[in-house]
């Protein structure tokens, strides 16, 4: 997702993923740490480094997120970036005939419906990494496997402000009706009724389900060219 600018990209990562050494490696680079929910209480869709990542792809804002103020991703850039994300949020390894997504987590339509302007979007999939580090390798398991293929596929960009505007328009209705006088103090915090309400949760369910469908459009692409024997 981005506003095109010739810069790096800025990834995300899973932090409970990583040793002290390679997160300390990461944190210094083009990368903003994730929080799983399962395992900190700091994770989830709403922890600070999603703020962040929203402040990365809008434009410029006169009171930047607060939190993990360790990273040189959010620190040393200022708006308009390109920001890759893995929406399943998770380590998910399919069987070889099966490379079904797996459910897209809502960080994903944080990132759509609260960035400003709209980013563009760029589906991507990838098919053939999990042989690399397969989660039932044996003796070595710090090595990866060699000699593997790897398909990945870029999608046409996507218009966010045509594709999605239904969904954007939702939410602003929802925001506009809400006091968010005090929301300066943490711009990273949203009302509970941003965070859990009914309408809220829709809005978010149905964009995930939207960028899934673009990334499944991909996956059936690739899955054919490997079955015509195109690279």
């Amino acid at each position: 997702m981005s506003r095109p600018l010739a810069r790096e990209p800025i990834l995300k990562y899973v932090s409970h993923l990583c040793r002290r050494l390679a997160s300390t490696f990461f944190s210094l680079g083009q990368v903003l740490p994730t929080y799983r929910l399962q395992h900190s209480n700091a994770g989830g869709p709403f922890q600070a480094s999603m703020a962040q990542a929203i402040d990365l792809l809008s434009g410029p804002r006169p009171h930047p997120s607060f939190g993990a103020p360790g990273s040189a991703a959010y620190i040393e850039n200022d708006h308009h970036c390109w920001l890759h994300v893995f929406p399943e949020g998770r380590v998910i390894q399919q069987p070889a005939n099966n490379e079904k997504t797996g459910y897209f987590k809502w960080g994903v339509s944080r990132l759509i419906l609260e960035s400003d302007p709209a980013p563009d979007l760029v589906p991507i999939f990838m098919q053939g990494l999990q042989h690399i580090m397969p989660e039932d390798r044996g003796w070595p398991r710090w090595a990866p496997r060699i000699g593997v293929p790897v398909r990945i596929a870029f999608g046409m960009p996507v218009n966010i402000d045509e594709r999605f505007s239904h969904h954007r328009s939702r939410w602003r209705r929802l925001v506009q009706g809400l006091d968010l006088s005090q929301r300066g103090k943490a711009l990273h915090e949203l009302p509970d009724v941003l965070k859990y309400g009914e309408e809220a949760c829709d809005i978010r369910m149905r964009v995930a389900s939207d960028v899934k469908m673009h990334v499944t459009e991909l996956a059936h692409h690739i899955e054919g060219a490997a079955g015509r024997g195109e690279r």
